[in-house]
């Protein structure tokens, strides 16, 4: 029992330790910006650092930004060298994630480009002539890992299942974990995803996802980034971050919640984000040295580690 605590306790510390020292490989944001806000409509927020923002028209977004839309909202995300990016509502979505590769159940060794954690996605690559290095294709999803560098693809991923389809070019998607390895969906094909079973391959989408797609992805997604040339867009302020606003960031995968230890941890000094922290502490064990400090001090004179 004893080598059990002790094995649990030194990589609940060494876990803290990386995350608060930054020794999680990461994805460095120009300082220009990753990307720009092309289109919103309703609303949307922005989770940067510890802190909530409005999202606006003409925002730039940095590296490990979250973006997060409401009922009925819509936001077009644009890189430099013509990527498109849709987000439907209710959705949530974390550009150029810090990543933990030790951690990662599967293959996926380096930070995506995208973290889709539900909601829809459009990815396409616009009319536009690159201005910039090219962009990788990659997007991971709790499920899904996938490769639309040179396609248009609408996606959907709800807890029951996950739906993508192939509108031009072609598409490279493998589950996670390696169960069955990965599937080349051409040109006009549509592949469901249950929670059971094989994937299903058709030649046209369903009733059902034609039915739930959002109105702005049944178009091509114009390019809009031009109109905010020069301009700095300041994000509004709304608040920090609660364990709410948080949670289900930080009851991810490993691989992508590791690194947003350091992120947050600041907010462990606030009461209920702290009591929410405990209460959860199972969904992210690594907060425990953070939550229970007392817990990893050294007793009788010998080192945390030797217990």
């Amino acid at each position: 029992m004893r080598a059990a605590v002790s094995t649990r306790r030194i990589w609940l510390q060494a876990a803290a330790l990386a995350a608060v020292s930054g020794a999680v490989p990461a994805r460095a944001a120009p300082a220009a910006g990753l990307a720009i806000v092309g289109i919103l409509e309703g609303s949307a927020r922005l989770i940067r650092r510890a802190q909530r923002f409005a999202v606006l028209e003409g925002l730039a977004l940095q590296a490990e930004d979250i973006v997060e839309t409401a009922a009925g909202g819509f936001a077009q995300i644009e890189f430099a060298d013509g990527l498109l990016i849709g987000l439907g509502d209710r959705s949530r979505l974390m550009l150029a994630p810090r990543w933990t590769p030790s951690a990662a159940r599967d293959k996926p060794a380096r930070a995506p480009l995208l973290y889709l954690l539900d909601g829809w996605l459009k990815f396409s690559q616009g009319g536009a002539a690159p201005a910039g290095p090219a962009t990788r294709g990659d997007c991971l999803s709790p499920r899904l890992a996938l490769n639309c560098k040179d396609a248009t693809v609408v996606l959907q991923l709800e807890a029951a299942q996950s739906a993508a389809f192939v509108e031009t070019g072609a598409l490279r998607l493998a589950e996670r974990g390696g169960a069955r390895g990965t599937l080349d969906v051409p040109a006009n094909g549509f592949v469901v995803l249950r929670a059971t079973g094989k994937p299903e391959l058709a030649q046209r989408p369903s009733a059902d996802f034609l039915a739930g797609m959002p109105r702005p992805f049944r178009d091509p997604l114009p390019a809009r980034a031009a109109r905010f040339a020069g301009r700095e867009i300041v994000p509004k302020p709304l608040a920090e971050v609660s364990y709410d606003d948080v949670s289900a960031w930080l009851q991810a995968e490993p691989a992508l919640r590791l690194p947003l230890l350091k992120r947050w941890r600041g907010r462990a000094a606030d009461p209920a984000f702290r009591r929410a922290v405990q209460a959860n502490l199972a969904a992210h064990p690594e907060w425990e040295p953070v939550v229970y400090p007392e817990r990893f001090r050294p007793k009788d004179g010998g080192s945390a580690g030797s217990r």
